[in-house]
C-alpha cells in the first residue's frame, strides 16, 4: 500500500513540474507558424510569460491576409492539461463596415470538443456565446438578447432562438 501511494506521490509530481516548466512560448510560436501556412497571422507587441505558466500578450491582432479579424489590448493563455483557456480585455471583432467591442471575452478548446472552441463574451452588444469550428473554420456567435444591436443586424441571421452571426473563414 506504501508503495502505491509512493508511486501515485511521484506521478503527481512529475505531473506538476511538466505543466510548471513546459515550454509555452515555443508552443505558441509553433501554433503562430501553423496559423500562417493557412494566411492567418497573429501579431503583438509583447509577449512573456506568466509565474504560473501562462503567456500574457500586449496589443493583440489576428489578422487574415490585410484585413483585421480580432484585436485586444491585453490577450492571456491559460493552459492547462486538458484544455486551454484564453481571455482578452478591451477586444475588437471587425466585419467589414461594423465593429463589435467586448469588454471581456473567454475562449476555451478541451481535449474532449477537440474540433471547437466555444466563446463567451460581453460587451456594447450585450452577452454572446458562441463557437468556433476548427474543422470547416466557421465562426458562429449567438446574441442573449436583442438589445443594442440594431447597429448589427445587417450582418446578422435571425432564427426560432434569436440572432445570430455566422461566417466561414
Amino acid at each position: 500500500m506504501l508503495m502505491v501511494k509512493k508511486g501515485l506521490l511521484y506521478t503527481l509530481l512529475v505531473l506538476f513540474l511538466l505543466f510548471w516548466f513546459a515550454p509555452y512560448e515555443k508552443f505558441f510560436y509553433t501554433m503562430q507558424h501553423h496559423l500562417a501556412t493557412k494566411n492567418i497571422y497573429l501579431h503583438y507587441d509583447n509577449l512573456s510569460s506568466k509565474w504560473w505558466g501562462g503567456l500574457a500578450m500586449e496589443n493583440f491582432e489576428v489578422s487574415r491576409g490585410n484585413n483585421i479579424i480580432f484585436q485586444a489590448k491585453q490577450f492571456e493563455i491559460f493552459p492547462f492539461f486538458v484544455s486551454l483557456n484564453a481571455s482578452a480585455n478591451e477586444s475588437n471583432l471587425y466585419e467589414q463596415f461594423a465593429k463589435i467591442e467586448a469588454k471581456e471575452a473567454k475562449l476555451s478548446w478541451s481535449i474532449f470538443s477537440i474540433n471547437e472552441i466555444d466563446i463567451n463574451a460581453q460587451g456594447n452588444f450585450g452577452t454572446i456565446e458562441g463557437s468556433f469550428s476548427l474543422l470547416d473554420t466557421k465562426l458562429k456567435l449567438r446574441f442573449a438578447s436583442d438589445d443594442n444591436i440594431e447597429y448589427l443586424k445587417s450582418f446578422l441571421k435571425e432564427d426560432n432562438n434569436g440572432w445570430y452571426y455566422e461566417k466561414a473563414f
